[in-house]
């Protein structure tokens, strides 16, 4: 907000101009200190005394750059009042984040080094400090394939950060404050901690919002124990912040903490249902959030009906062809799909096509990703004529919309590698895996869950060329990332027993099939319904295992 700000002009021995300014704005700096406060921003040094008087000492040329003086001025005449912003105002418009990508990713880099040292020094001792190292390593290495992407997303929460030292301050002294803020324009995010921490201990009324933004440079600086910690403190203190319910929600979702993840959500509904209705939007996106949670652990029957309800919600209030239906849509219908409910799938796939299609055009990577998924309910029902132009059709549009090393493109390589293998078009698969994996590697790491399904394809591709040795291996390092990244209960890893069982019984190795099995059918008994086919699947091996056991 501008304010009216009467500046007294005066000269002094060093030939710069000064300015005396009185404002009823400068009470927002909550002064009390007998000492004066000197804050530099872009060349300007300001002393903020005591008083509530500002002196703003600058040299002659910028004064006239400012507008504060006439072009044609000398050094000593005096300037008559003009209107111009706050203090605060005037240090937003001067605020620039000066990194460069190169110092963004030299950051990166060092954080990598020194996540990689704790890992070798945690390895043995805390297992689940181990998994959010792996995870914040994964994140790193993601951001250093598209470090200017990273460095946006980075600059913005500065950003936060920098308008939320305004909104936050309390009793403390302004020269800490305009310490912080400078230091945050270099992409430093130190000071700006520190005094957000003082915030936190002495200011009840301002402790859950400096908690949230102590999370947020946390977040930032990739350190996603503390961000959960101080997510979840603000959450605690101020439960009907939606804000940060949902981060602290989403916080624990990314560590693997699924039942702190699920509390979290399910107290955001409630409010937001409370607050809002149970037909608002955001009611809708409440149950989206907690559906996914349940659809990511594999939880299908509790995952169904919330997107059920968030569709119906959606569709009430955005109307039948909004783009938002389309994700919702293909949200409900992959479920569906999961539980092997594909007559159930198939008319919400091709809805959310036509709803892209519309309104994105034919040639975007949304309306690729809606042919794969299309393609992949047709490969399930056995319609393979159907299923391979629209495989085609999607990588054309990938390829030429992300470029050729996108892991859009590596999904797409995959589903279509996997129907050549069903059509036993086995040359014609091998290149499309090994590409698809090799893409996946470098975008998300080894250890991450989509390597661990290239791993499985490719394994299946050797198993189906009886190339038994060089599959076994690929199973197994598939089954140790899926059990680390989704845990020990997910169907996925149910599948990867199945499959690596599967193939010992095709050698004659039933001692080492059985144990494999058996663990397999606990995860499905637990998460999915006896007419599963990955439960059908489990079941038939036991049984044949029981028949050549018996022989």
């Amino acid at each position: 907000m501008s304010s009216k700000i009467t500046i007294q002009h005066f000269w002094d021995e060093e030939e710069r101009t000064g300015f005396h300014l009185f404002s009823d704005c400068l009470d927002k700096l909550n002064m009390n200190s007998n000492q004066p406060v000197y804050l530099e921003l872009e060349g300007i040094d300001f002393t903020v005394a005591s008083s509530g008087n500002v002196k703003v000492c600058i040299p002659h040329d910028w004064a006239i750059k400012l507008g504060l003086m006439p072009a044609e001025s000398k050094v000593g005449e005096a300037s008559s009042s003009v209107t111009v912003g706050s203090i605060n105002d005037i240090a937003a418009k001067h605020a620039k984040f000066d990194i460069s990508l190169e110092q963004y990713e030299a950051r990166l880099k060092s954080k990598e080094e020194q996540i990689h040292a704790e890992l070798e020094h945690k390895r043995a001792t805390n297992k689940d400090q181990l998994l959010h190292l792996d995870i914040e390593l994964t994140d790193i290495q993601a951001n250093l394939k598209m470090p200017a992407v990273a460095l946006e997303a980075y600059k913005n929460i500065l950003a936060d950060a920098d308008r939320a030292l305004d909104d936050v301050t309390p009793e403390l002294p302004p020269n800490l404050l305009f310490h912080a803020k400078k230091a945050l324009t270099k992409g430093l995010t130190g000071d700006a901690e520190k005094f957000f921490e003082m915030v936190y201990l002495q200011s009840k009324e301002k402790t859950a919002a400096a908690a949230y933004q102590l999370a947020q440079l946390s977040l930032v600086n990739i350190d996603y124990g503390s961000a959960y910690m101080y997510f979840k403190e603000a959450a605690d203190m101020q439960s009907n912040t939606l804000n940060y319910l949902n981060h602290a929600g989403d916080m624990a979702y990314k560590l693997g903490l699924f039942d702190e993840a699920e509390h979290l959500y399910q107290r955001s509904l409630l409010n937001v249902e409370k607050e809002l209705g149970l037909d608002h939007v955001e009611t809708a996106n409440s149950l989206n959030q907690l559906a996914e949670l349940y659809n990511a652990q594999g939880r299908y029957p509790l995952a169904a009906p919330l997107y059920e309800r968030s569709l119906a919600i959606r569709e009430k209030t955005l109307g039948p062809d909004h783009p938002d239906m389309a994700s919702n849509l293909t949200n409900l219908a992959a479920v569906y799909y999961a539980q092997g409910y594909f007559d159930q799938a198939k008319p919400l796939f091709q809805r959310s096509l036509r709803i892209v299609e519309k309104v994105l055009g034919s040639n975007h990577p949304d309306v690729a990703n809606s042919l794969n998924n299309l393609a992949v309910l047709y490969v399930a029902q056995g319609q393979h004529d159907q299923a391979a132009p629209l495989y085609q059709q999607s990588l054309a549009i990938m390829e030429k919309a992300l470029g050729p090393n996108h892991p859009d493109v590596a999904t797409s390589l995959n589903n279509l590698a996997l129907l050549y293998v069903t059509q036993g078009r086995y040359d014609a698969a091998d290149p499309l895996y090994q590409r698809s994996m090799e893409i996946m590697e470098k975008a998300f790491g080894l250890n991450h869950s989509n390597v661990a399904i290239c791993l499985n394809n490719l394994a299946l591709l050797y198993v189906a060329q009886g190339q038994h040795n060089q599959a076994i291996p690929l199973y197994k390092r598939s089954l140790a990332i899926v059990e680390k990244a989704l845990g020990p209960d997910h169907p996925d890893v149910a599948t990867s027993l199945n499959n690596l069982a599967t193939l010992y019984i095709n050698q004659g190795q039933f001692n080492q099939a059985t144990p494999l099995l058996q663990c397999g059918l606990i995860i499905v008994e637990k998460v999915l319904d006896e007419d599963h086919p990955t439960t059908k699947a489990i079941k038939s091996n036991l049984q044949q295992l029981k028949a050549h056991i018996h022989h």
